[in-house]
Formats: structure tokens, sequence, C-alpha cells
């Protein structure tokens, strides 16, 4: 398994920069999204993705706020 994959999404440009660089020295991979939009197109692939693995319950929408990412048992 290879590192573990995050989301950035904020509509600053130079604050997902910064993230970007301290998750990337962190070992993590990096993925922006400049806006809501952007953010529902890289979290319904990953709902699909868990979805083939079985395991679509990982993220709830939370309407107004965004996503919940929850590990259940």
């Amino acid at each position: 398994m290879g590192p573990l994959r995050v989301p950035v999404a904020d509509d600053e440009e130079k604050i997902r920069q910064v993230i970007g660089i301290y998750l990337t020295n962190d070992g993590y991979q990096v993925g922006e999204a400049a806006d809501g939009e952007e953010a529902d197109t890289h979290i319904n692939r990953l709902r699909d993705k868990l979805r083939a693995a079985g395991a679509e319950n990982f993220i709830k929408t939370v309407w107004g706020v965004g996503y919940k990412f929850e590990v259940k048992s």
C-alpha cells in the first residue's frame, strides 16, 4: 500500500499550498480542490472506490458544512 492521499479544499490557493507542503513533507499525497464543486468531484470518486470495496459508509455528507469521514467497525 502506498502513501495515503489527503484531500485539501480551500478557495485560497496559498492556504492549499501551505497545507499541501506540510502534508507532503509528512509523506502524504495531496489532492487539491479550489471550490466546493471540485471537492465534490473528488469525494464522489472516492465514494465510488469505497463502494466497490464494500465500504461506502466511511463518508457522510454534513449539509452546509462539508464531509465527515468515520471508520465504523
